[in-house]
């Protein structure tokens, strides 16, 4: 009889134990899966953002407190690349998964790639003719997530990420604050608060919303007040930064009349242009500050309302800024690391209970992919030139390395191991719309391990290199049907520099 009973106990715990890894296995976990796809996902692009500005970067001043609190504990990829060093190609590229630039189909068959690109909105190609913005035939991040039942929402501080260049495609809301160029660009308390108004009527729908804070693009505006905030809290951009109210007319005329006629090229060290430089800098970290101060108040409120835990906060960059570094101002389409380095930050405390680092390059044309990846939304049917980076957040995250490259205008970068190249097309161009065009050589080639400040070109010392990376850049294009560089060169390029061009086919 006893002997009965313990094997009626012992089956009975048996039962007990396989239910429960049922339970986890199958019903929890399903939960778990399914949890995931109701995700709430908050897009914030901040345009012309340093990534060496953002503390959690390494930069010793403080600027950005409640974005180190979402990366500290969410997800950042260190080492992100833009595709491009302009809004519309860089943004274009993230919400669609494809080159911005699009092989055409022209009479007699096969594709021609072509380069016309007006600074500052990217033509895809689409059904023979030349479509400023993003074609109605390409899938979109909103445009799919509206399919998965998401209510999308999108606000646009950017006049090239509008309705005329089909920036609304897939929006169930699309608010523009930037028609008729109008300047200074809307304030990101006006985007947040907006954007905290959709959140309240939404209830408990499933929602997509992107923002585009244009607060540090210039012309900077009446940045006073945030300025005095941060000088309070000690905050300062160097040793030789000096007090708004000091600012000489002459440095306020260069400021403001930037993007709108020819700007001199800025020299570290010159004279009153060395002293206008510094005040900038600090305006421009005051900005950060400001940015900074507004998502942590959106946080608040996510929390608030008892979504955050259920909300996929995602940070990036369409390009940086370059504050004279290589003897320009701005963006004007160059393609150094100041420029195409990106900023990737994801917070989810459901996603990513842990933080993570990843080390090895990664590009913003694969936010598209990994975004479905980490959704677990179907993405079969679609085409992205990207590739989903979910894998890494589970992998050996010491992996480094990466190959990245990116186009702008007529001009590409390729980075591979330690080395970058910069093939510069319309090098020899002395004006490009009202931007002065930079480049000082076709072609330039920089050990980023040894000189990250991109000052020392090895193109003449390292030939072999130059034509390594030139076939890896020439392949990484080729393999989506494009041929770069049709067509003649500036007289500028010396013969040794054609010959190898024209032995690796990038000239005839």
């Amino acid at each position: 009889m006893r002997k009965k009973h313990i094997k009626f106990s012992a089956i009975v715990i048996s039962l007990i134990v396989l239910f429960i890894g049922v339970y986890y296995l199958f019903i929890k976990n399903r939960h778990r899966l399914s949890s995931d796809k109701n995700l709430n996902v908050i897009l914030i692009s901040i345009d012309a953002a340093r990534a060496d500005r953002f503390s959690f970067h390494g930069y010793p001043v403080n600027l950005t407190p409640n974005i180190d609190k979402l990366a500290y504990s969410g997800v950042v990829f260190r080492k992100t690349y833009c595709y491009a060093g302009n809004t519309s190609a860089s943004m274009g590229s993230i919400f669609t998964s494809r080159i911005p630039y699009w092989p055409l189909e022209v009479p007699g068959g096969g594709p021609r790639w072509q380069v016309k690109h007006h600074y500052g909105f990217t033509r895809f190609q689409e059904s023979g003719s030349l479509q400023a913005g993003i074609p109605k035939s390409l899938e979109t991040i909103q445009t799919t997530l509206k399919k998965h039942d998401y209510t999308t929402i999108g606000i646009s501080t950017n006049p090239y990420l509008t309705r005329d260049f089909n920036f609304n495609q897939g929006f169930d809301f699309f608010e523009e604050f930037s028609s008729n160029w109008r300047q200074p660009y809307a304030s990101v308390e006006r985007v947040v608060s907006k954007l905290d108004s959709y959140i309240s009527e939404l209830k408990h729908k499933k929602f997509f919303a992107w923002i585009h804070l244009m607060d540090l693009h210039y012309p900077l505006r009446d940045f006073q007040k945030f300025l005095n905030e941060a000088k309070s809290r000690g905050l300062k951009s160097g040793p030789e930064a000096s007090p708004v109210s000091e600012w000489t007319q002459e440095a306020v005329n260069i400021l403001s009349g930037f993007g709108k006629r020819h700007i001199p090229d800025w020299k570290p060290g010159e004279e009153g242009l060395g002293k206008a430089l510094a005040k900038y800098i600090l305006a421009y970290e005051a900005e950060l500050f400001r940015i900074d101060k507004q998502i942590g108040l959106l946080m608040k409120n996510l929390r608030r309302r008892n979504v955050s835990d259920n909300t996929l906060v995602i940070i990036i960059t369409d390009h940086g800024e370059e504050f004279a570094e290589h003897t320009f101002w701005d963006h004007r389409g160059q393609l150094y690391e100041l420029i195409v380095n990106g900023l990737w930050v994801m917070h989810c405390p459901k996603l990513f209970p842990k933080p993570v680092m990843v080390e090895k390059r990664v590009s913003m044309i694969d936010l598209f992919p990994t975004l479905l990846d980490l959704l677990h939304l179907e993405g079969n049917d679609l085409s992205f030139d990207g590739k989903s980076q979910a894998p890494l957040l589970k992998k050996n995250l010491g992996e480094k390395g990466g190959l990245v490259f990116g186009l702008m205008d007529r001009r590409a970068y390729i980075v591979d191991e330690d080395y970058k190249l910069i093939v510069n097309r319309d090098f020899g161009k002395k004006d490009r719309g009202a931007h002065p065009d930079p480049p000082v050589a076709p072609i330039e080639l920089f050990n980023l391990k040894q000189d990250p400040q991109e000052l020392h070109n090895l193109a003449d010392e390292l030939p072999s290199m130059v034509d390594k990376l030139l076939i890896r850049l020439k392949q990484s294009f080729l393999e989506k049907g494009i041929r770069l560089w049709e067509g003649s060169q500036s007289g500028e390029v010396s013969e040794k520099t054609r010959e190898r061009l024209r032995s690796l086919g990038y000239l005839k």
